[in-house]
């Protein structure tokens, strides 16, 4: 997955968790065969791949482990190529954290 896909997933994550941003039914496939424009269902595709594997991995409270979520996340922004780091305050209750840095586009 290159920068570009990567983004295009955030961005479709982000629109996933926005039910008003979009009309239930409405289409984006509109915006795919212009050229340069994300290919929104391989996207789709990819977001339900990944969050389907982390919603199988078990982080119920008591007692959380949610590390082990994060480790799932982490391989994948691994795979990517950015860095991440888990930091755990308590054994098993870890946190992703990980920076993407801007770059100016002229």
């Amino acid at each position: 997955m290159n920068s570009r896909r990567l983004m295009c997933l955030y961005v479709f994550l982000f629109v996933l968790s926005m039910p008003t941003a979009l009309p239930i039914g409405h289409s984006v496939t509109a915006i795919q065969d212009t050229a340069g424009s994300p290919n929104w269902a391989q996207a789709r595709e990819e977001a339900v791949r990944i969050l389907s594997g982390l919603v199988k991995i078990d982080t119920s409270n008591p007692p959380g482990k949610e590390t082990k979520a994060a480790e799932y996340i982490k391989a994948i922004l691994d795979r990517e190529g950015i860095p991440s780091q888990i930091f755990e305050g308590v054994p098993g209750r870890g946190n992703l954290v990980a920076r993407l840095l801007s770059r100016k586009i002229n």
